[in-house]
């Protein structure tokens, strides 16, 4: 579903019917104002300066990953308290039962991210996770954006054969990064987020918070 945040039935919506939510003007222009001024005063690495997830996301440009702090985190949170959310994970955003780890990102000219399906992956060695994501959530602070810029996010459905094994992906929705909007899907499921093309306006940087909403196995 995508629509206007004014015009949404947040007691009507539920992710077990329509796992893709896309809320148009979700944030105000004071939340991009925040969050963009923390995002300047914020640490950051680049993807060059993360070793493991370099290996997972190889030939994906060199975009960042920031901190976000607790002020921050606590407006994020109170400001995505929605009963959908909640009706589908057993508990809301802002409970101490939930487990969200929040970061700021930055994409640029050539910088994607590959397919994958925010899934936890362990190897021999680790130990199993002691939570699974449920939800994935993207919030954009960008102040413009431009359909020859790239950046969007694709989102697959899986195709399965009469055994249920995964056969094929299709796609299923392309999300634009436009400012101010919020993005939420049901994990797992596959998606990518496209390159910037070398068309943006110089300097231009896609900035969101990203987060996944977690729960106890």
């Amino acid at each position: 579903m995508k629509v206007l945040f004014k015009d949404f039935n947040q007691e009507a919506f539920s992710f077990d019917k329509d796992p893709v939510l896309v809320l148009e003007e979700f944030w105000t222009p004071e939340d991009q104002t925040f969050f963009q001024n923390a995002m300047n005063e914020a640490t950051w690495k680049r993807l060059a300066d993360m070793p493991a997830v370099s290996r997972a996301f190889p030939n994906c440009g060199n975009w960042s990953k920031g901190d976000i702090g607790h002020q921050e985190r606590e407006r994020f949170l109170n400001k995505i308290n929605l009963p959908c959310i909640a009706d589908y994970t057993g508990c809301p955003p802002d409970s101490k039962q939930a487990h969200l780890n929040l970061n700021y990102f930055s994409y640029q000219v050539g910088d994607c991210l590959s397919i994958h399906d925010d899934t936890i992956k362990t190897d021999e060695t680790s130990q199993q996770p002691s939570s699974i994501r449920r939800l994935a959530i993207a919030a954009f602070f960008h102040d413009e954006w431009d359909v020859d810029w790239g950046g969007e996010s694709i989102v697959y459905n899986e195709a399965m054969d009469e055994k249920g094994k995964q056969t094929t992906v299709e796609i299923s929705e392309c999300i634009a990064p436009e400012p101010r909007s919020l993005v939420m899907f049901t994990v797992p499921r596959f998606h990518r987020i496209c390159r910037i093309d070398p068309r943006a306006t110089e300097g231009y940087r896609q900035l969101s918070i990203e987060t996944w909403f977690m729960t106890g196995l």
